[in-house]
């Protein structure tokens, strides 16, 4: 089974695509990438988001997505690295 991931972003950050989200995260101090645990998709994601990005962010561990995506969506972190197949139903609620 193929899994594709996918970066998302709290509302409301300043940035509107991809283009314009790396250079927000090299100038801001304030860079929070999502993943649950060590060695799962998600932390994979960031792992290889950052190597791409040549940029450090800091990771912040759940527990799974639920908690991760209460904290994305109500601005407690930036970014979320998932599958596809988690981020699906927010991903069209909030484009």
């Amino acid at each position: 089974m193929l899994e594709i991931a996918a970066v998302g972003s709290r509302p409301g950050l300043p940035p509107n695509s991809l283009k314009d989200l790396v250079p927000y995260i090299k100038a801001t101090r304030r860079r929070f990438v999502r993943e649950c645990r060590s060695g799962s998709a998600s932390h994979l994601c960031g792992l290889m988001f950052m190597s791409a990005i040549e940029t450090e962010m800091v990771t912040v561990p759940y527990k799974g997505t639920a908690p991760a995506m209460n904290d994305l969506l109500g601005g407690q972190v930036d970014l979320l690295c998932d599958q596809t197949t988690q981020r699906r139903p927010t991903s069209r609620r909030h484009a």
